[in-house]
């Protein structure tokens, strides 16, 4: 059985879902917010789970009994749910293909900034995903539409010919995992 990463959760919950829980089958809705997911059950109070929580939960889903799994967090009902439902998602092929293609480019994207992000506190992680995803997209513009000054642009900001070959090194293992 697949075991859902805390990055699978951010990148599947960008849109909010409705889940229900597994024991009482209560609705609520869950979306990435930041650096959390937000869960609202149906009483419309909102709740923050962050990875630590999400993380020390999984390993007790399914292999411990229900005092333990609460001691770990007050939120294992949802966690559970939202465990459940990306086991889904990944074994039965759920994620829509336009979905499954963003979610391969986020995994692409927090692979390859994934040194980098190590030194950002948790909760600017992900403002800072979206501003290299910004950044890389005003590049790739840049590119389509004014190719030579695309080139002047790189020789400017990497001077050295042998950087730029291994940004282009980069540049091919990023898209063979983001696109591929």
């Amino acid at each position: 059985m697949t075991v859902p990463t805390w990055q699978d959760a951010l990148l599947r919950y960008g849109v909010p879902r409705d889940l229900v829980t597994r024991a009482r089958r209560a609705p609520f809705s869950v979306q990435s917010v930041g650096s959390a997911l937000s869960v609202t059950p149906s009483s419309g109070h909102a709740r923050p789970i962050y990875e630590t929580e999400f993380e020390r939960s999984l390993p007790l889903l399914d292999h411990a009994g229900r005092a333990e799994l609460v001691h770990a967090s007050f939120n294992s009902s949802y966690i559970e749910a939202i465990a459940d439902d990306l086991r889904r998602s990944v074994g039965e092929g759920t994620t829509a293909p336009a979905d499954a293609a963003w979610e391969r480019y986020g995994r692409a994207l927090h692979r390859a900034m994934a040194e980098v992000l190590e030194e950002f506190p948790e909760e600017s992680r992900p403002h800072a995903l979206e501003t290299a995803d910004y950044w890389i997209s005003v590049g790739l513009t840049i590119g389509l539409e004014r190719p030579h000054q695309a080139r002047r642009l790189l020789e400017l900001i990497e001077a050295e010919e042998d950087e730029r070959a291994a940004l282009g090194e980069d540049a091919s293992a990023f898209i063979e995992e983001a696109l591929e």
